[in-house]
């Protein structure tokens, strides 16, 4: 994307027009965002889990015959 922003034709006039500066800060703005939503969504499963159940695993050995 920042090639692309970089070789394209900037437009004339007033506006906001799509820098360089912002693609470079997009990155920083997906891990702030995810560093909100990602322990939301944790908290969300977790108080589901709650309420509906989990699965429960039960693990044993088989002997080799």
């Amino acid at each position: 994307m920042i090639l692309i922003a970089a070789i394209a034709p900037m437009p004339v006039g007033p506006g906001f027009h799509l820098s360089v500066g912002i693609l470079l800060l997009f990155p920083f703005m997906y891990a702030l965002v995810a560093l909100i939503f990602v322990p939301l969504a944790c908290w969300l499963y977790n108080t589901a889990a709650k309420f509906v159940g989990g699965l429960e695993v039960t693990v044993t050995e088989v002997a080799d015959v």
